[in-house]
């Protein structure tokens, strides 16, 4: 099982006391997310992640849209190779 608590990333903000993250390794990939976001655990059974550490979920919690409302931002990496990234992003504003 995946534990992640927030990303540090230069010039952010980190989120690790407000969110973690799980999720159930299957082969080469993470699937069956669950969010634990300030004390709710949200379920997203149908998001996957590659392994790899280096690919590792990148966790943002900013006003993207300049509502005056953070939104959480997740980003999850589908695949990668020889010049290729595939990543999907997945923007939850209502929780």
């Amino acid at each position: 099982m995946l534990l992640i608590k927030g990303a540090t990333i230069p010039g952010n903000t980190v989120i690790a006391k407000s969110i973690t993250v799980y999720a159930k390794m299957m082969g080469s990939l993470y699937r069956d997310f669950k969010i634990d976001f300030k004390g709710k655990v949200y379920s997203r059974p149908f998001w996957i992640n590659d392994i790899n550490p280096s690919y590792a979920p990148q966790i943002y919690y900013e006003d993207i849209n300049k509502d005056e409302k953070k939104e959480l931002i997740i980003i999850l990496t589908k695949g990668y190779g020889t010049g290729v990234l595939e990543e999907e992003v997945y923007v939850l504003s209502q929780i």
